[in-house]
């Protein structure tokens, strides 16, 4: 995923929205990128529960 995706649904197979994408990792230019991983949100308990209400 290019620039832009950041905010946007990490979703299952089944249409479980399970986290939100969040950014890459790049070398010391700020430009480059160091890696290919997707990273996502960390949820707390309140996120899991608005996540869970939405995906029922």
């Amino acid at each position: 995923m290019g620039r832009g995706a950041s905010g946007g649904p990490i979703a299952t197979t089944e249409a479980q929205i399970i986290s939100a994408n969040s950014h890459y990792e790049t070398e010391g230019d700020g430009v480059s990128r160091k890696n290919d991983d997707l990273l996502g949100s960390e949820h707390g308990d309140q996120a899991v529960a608005v996540i869970n209400e939405i995906n029922k």
